[in-house]
């Protein structure tokens, strides 16, 4: 009996001996391999990310997919999708313990580039179309290369789940090589308007980011992502950062469009537009710039000057480009802009962009560069007199006047300015001196007061409406035909005699142009081309 009870006790020591070397850890440089295989299957354009493992009880797919992976629900069609794909033959809604499957954990859609996507068809299904019809009757696939063209065909359609399920108006892209071996007609590839580049580059110039090279790699939720060929996919970034991609060619499906914004935050613009002023109409307000303002606008010149710029719109990039003054104005196709106006935006801190080509034929010339007569009226009676010279009319600088009232009473006093016209004699009396007037009318003397605050074109004015020389109080606009135009408030003098004394050299017709702006004698010029000599008064 002992020796039995001892046999069982050294049985069982070993055992427990033999339990504890099982759970000993391994000894070091044991190689310890994994029953886990990680694969990468392309279908399309698609990759599908998977791993080989064995359901253990408890488990199914939506678990699996929702809990290991963290899968977003809304993507959960996808994977179940991708779950078929990988496992031919096998439900996901009933996975059995011990059963060895593959899971998809990640899946990355990769939009092909335009000239791969150009060399497919997209065919729409009609009633009574199959897939084997279809490739049969159109595409001439025999028996024996059928299940090679099936299977092409549902790589190049990885959204669609059941290839023997279609639809009537269903589009099926059919792979290029079955295309360049039926020699069927492919319809002409989708082409870019030629000025879709040159909006990217007009953003660029806006201080706008455009991504239009390489990649533009996506992550859509937890497990899914989107490799787009940024060529096709331009990613333009405004000042204030924010992002729209552009799909000019509608690839992506609105699903899709939709998950990059509702994910990514970016707006997506699809399709082409027919002008570039739409086409930038559409993007300009998305970019988030700090000011946009539509239609004409004015740039002050000084002394009532200004430019007149019929623009589309103006853009402030950002805040501090407002303080600095820099504006970038977009005309319409086709305007024209005189160098010498476009110059002086430019100093001004403008940039001009046309939306279109500039016109075949140059802007209206400006010509030499013309350097103004003046008009000094820092001492208003000594200009009103210069004006009194050139007329002929005899006049005085502040004389001293001595006025006899009769009865032996006699005054002397100093107006401002004196002359004589058509026999008559007036006087301008210094300002706030209203016994001098009163003494000047006494003696039977017109006077002309002066306000102390009047402008010295209005004294001119005044002047010259009392000696009666045609004239007439204007705002000229030059070039009237063009984009960016310049106004300048003047008096236009027709009187060739005084034309001739200011301007000796003056051509036929040219009429002096009286005004206060101080521009460049560039700008003058264009005045001339006009028939306007500019006399500028200096105050």
């Amino acid at each position: 009996m002992r020796l039995r009870w001892a046999g069982w006790l050294t049985a069982l020591a070993l055992a427990v001996s033999a339990a504890a070397a099982e759970e000993a850890p391994p000894a070091p440089g044991t190689t310890i391999r994994l029953q886990r295989t990680l694969s990468v299957e392309r279908r399309g354009n698609r990759s599908v990310f998977s791993e080989t493992r064995r359901i253990r009880p408890g488990e199914s797919l939506w678990k699996i997919l929702r809990k290991e992976y963290r899968v977003d629900p809304e993507a959960m069609a996808a994977f179940v999708a991708a779950f078929r794909e990988l496992n031919p033959g096998v439900d996901p809604d009933r996975l059995r313990p011990g059963q060895t499957v593959k899971v998809p954990f990640k899946i990355e859609e990769r939009i092909q580039s335009a000239e791969n996507a150009a060399a497919a068809e997209a065919y729409t299904v009609r009633p009574g179309d199959s897939v084997w019809k279809i490739l049969k009757s159109r595409y001439g696939v025999t028996r024996d290369r059928m299940p090679q063209a099936l299977a092409a065909v549902a790589r190049a359609n990885p959204r669609i789940r059941d290839l023997n399920r279609l639809y009537v108006g269903q589009r099926l892209r059919i792979p290029p090589d079955l295309v360049r071996a039926s020699g069927a007609r492919t319809p002409p590839p989708f082409e870019v308007p030629a000025f879709h580049a040159s909006i990217l580059r007009t953003l660029e110039a806006l201080g706008c980011r455009v991504t239009d090279t390489g990649e533009t790699f996506l992550p859509l939720g937890r497990g899914r992502t989107l490799r787009l060929p940024a060529a096709d996919f331009p990613l333009v970034t405004g000042p204030s950062g924010r992002r729209v991609l552009l799909d000019p060619a509608r690839r992506l499906a609105p699903a899709l469009a939709r998950e990059v914004e509702t994910a990514w935050g970016y707006r997506v613009v699809q399709g082409v537009d027919p002008d570039p002023e739409t086409r930038l109409g559409r993007l300009l307000p998305l970019l988030g710039f700090y000011e946009i303002t539509e239609g004409a606008r004015t740039v002050s010149l000084g002394d009532g000057a200004e430019l007149l710029v019929l623009a589309r719109w103006s853009v402030v990039p950002r805040p501090e480009d407002l303080w600095e003054g820099k504006i970038y104005v977009f005309l319409r196709a086709g305007a024209r802009v005189p160098p010498p106006l476009a110059a002086e935006l430019r100093r001004l801190g403008m940039e001009i962009h046309r939306l279109g080509p500039a016109p075949a034929a140059a802007s209206s010339p400006a010509g030499e560069p013309l350097r103004p007569a003046v008009l000094p009226m820092a001492d208003r009676a000594a200009g009103a007199g210069r004006l009194l010279s050139l007329l002929g009319v005899p006049h005085r600088v502040r004389p001293d006047l001595d006025l006899s009232l009769g009865g032996g009473v006699r005054y002397r006093v100093r107006p401002e300015l004196w002359f004589r016209w058509e026999g008559l004699e007036y006087s301008v009396p210094p300002a706030g001196a209203a016994r001098i007037e009163a003494l000047l009318r006494r003696a039977g003397q017109f006077t002309m007061p002066w306000p102390p605050g009047a402008a010295p074109i209005a004294v001119l004015r005044d002047l010259l409406a009392l000696l009666g020389v045609a004239h007439v109080q204007t705002t000229v606009e030059v070039p009237k035909a063009d984009a960016v135009r310049l106004r300048v408030p003047g008096i236009v003098l027709d009187d060739p005699r005084l034309t001739g004394r200011v301007y000796p050299a003056r051509a036929a017709g040219e009429k002096l142009f009286l005004a206060q702006a101080r521009l460049s004698p560039d700008l003058w010029a264009l005045l001339r081309t006009q028939g306007l000599l500019p006399w500028v008064i200096e105050p």
